[in-house]
């Protein structure tokens, strides 16, 4: 009954709380849940509460606006880890939240109306060439957003689709978050089968163009330059390629 101190962080059933009281066997506490709209202080037995896990004092103390460290996670599980285990946690979920931060800035970037794509060509005495490429974007909001790629060196890869997929990566992977399983669905009953290279996930296939997965969505590059205008086709829009030559090509994308 003792290890209970104010400040401390507990666990009342799947909520998280924050010791504000200790009289006798009980403990007044502030709910650390953000959807408890109503009272925010509790009540409890000691007996009715537990000290939280790893990821339970994690969550707990950033709500707090603590620092999150392997003393302070160690301090608010009543230090029944070891540092070890506590740091590599607080790692995978630090990366987990990053993950989910750059997943809603991807769905949050705004849908576009047009894109024109340029990719400029340079002679290259080591390469043989190298490429760059730049993007204007008009939203549908009426908006507008410019984008310019570094310079893409190398050999043994596709550069054009890999200036195209970086371009694309910038102002199109909203588009991307919006498939639902029932669009993808929907998109793959009205194209032909075997019109394009495809992959699949659990929903079932989509173009080889771009990856389709729960926690990334991306388009690819190095795949070919051909593989993009089905793409957006599957998408709703159109791609044309509207400059070809020998140091320059130039496309137009339509959603």
């Amino acid at each position: 009954m003792g290890k209970y101190t104010k400040g401390q962080l507990i666990m009342n059933g799947k909520k998280i709380f924050v010791i504000t009281e200790i009289q006798g066997g009980c403990i007044g506490a502030d709910s650390l849940n953000t959807k408890d709209e109503t009272e925010n202080t509790f009540v409890f037995l000691k007996t009715k509460c537990r000290l939280p896990n790893i990821e339970q004092a994690f969550y707990g103390l950033d709500a707090m606006g603590k620092r999150i460290t392997t003393a302070s996670i160690m301090k608010a599980t009543g230090r029944k880890y070891t540092a070890e285990k506590v740091k590599g946690e607080i790692g995978r979920l630090r990366a987990l939240e990053q993950c989910k931060q750059r997943i809603l800035n991807e769905k949050a970037q705004k849908p576009v109306k047009t894109v024109w794509l340029e990719v400029e060509w340079k002679d290259n005495r080591t390469w043989g060439a190298t490429a760059k490429g730049k993007a204007k974007v008009y939203h549908k909001d009426g908006t507008f957003a410019y984008y310019e790629t570094g310079v893409v060196s190398g050999c043994g890869y596709d550069k054009h689709s890999t200036v195209l997929a970086e371009l694309l990566n910038y102002c199109m992977k909203g588009e991307l978050w919006a498939v639902t399983a029932k669009k993808q669905a929907k998109n793959n009953e009205k194209m032909p089968s075997g019109y394009y290279c495809h992959k699949s996930n659990k929903n079932g296939k989509y173009p080889y163009a771009f990856y389709l997965r729960d926690d990334y969505r991306a388009w690819e590059g190095g795949v070919g330059a051909d593989c993009y205008p089905p793409a957006i086709e599957w998408l709703g829009g159109t791609m044309e390629h509207t400059a070809n030559g020998k140091m320059y090509d130039a496309w137009k994308i339509t959603m």
